[in-house]
Order: structure tokens, then sequence, then C-alpha cells
């Protein structure tokens, strides 16, 4: 826009200037949500971090009880062994 249409038209400069401001209204709100998203992702990334501690948990305690039934097992399977070898 030219300097002689801004001074027979002033009303198309303050539009234009409402346009300036919406569009930073807009960018300030993208802004905060973008802010708002970053913040909940980081939320449930922990979340998830937790869960999968928990879960890792979970499995060390029956993979401890699976290598202890089968120390056992073998156990009774080499007494059974020893007894019917001495029989």
């Amino acid at each position: 826009m030219t300097l002689q249409n801004m001074q027979t038209a002033p009303h198309l400069h303050i539009h234009m200037s409402d346009s300036e401001c919406v569009t930073s209204c807009v960018l300030q709100t993208l802004e905060h949500d973008l802010q708002e998203a970053e913040h909940q992702s980081a939320q449930v990334q922990h979340v998830h971090l937790q869960h999968l501690e928990r879960l890792w948990a979970q499995q060390d305690k029956r993979l401890q009880f699976v290598q202890q039934q089968w120390e056992n097992g073998l156990q009774h399977l080499s007494s059974r062994f020893s007894s019917e070898r001495s029989v």
C-alpha cells in the first residue's frame, strides 16, 4: 500500500493494525498451546517410564520364581536319581 493510498483510506491502515494484532494473538495462543503440549508430553513420558520400571520389576520377580522352581526341580531329580542308583 502506498503512502497516497494510506492517506485516502486511513481505515485500511487501522485494519492492518488489527490484522497484526490478531496475528500476534494467534501466535501467542499457538505458543501457549505448544508449551502446554510439551508439558503434557513430558508428564506422559514420565508416567510411561514409571510403568516400564514397574513391569521390569514384576518380570524380574517372575524370572526369579521360575529360576527357583527350576533349581528345586533339578535338586529333586538329582536326589531321586541318587537314591535310585543306591538301590
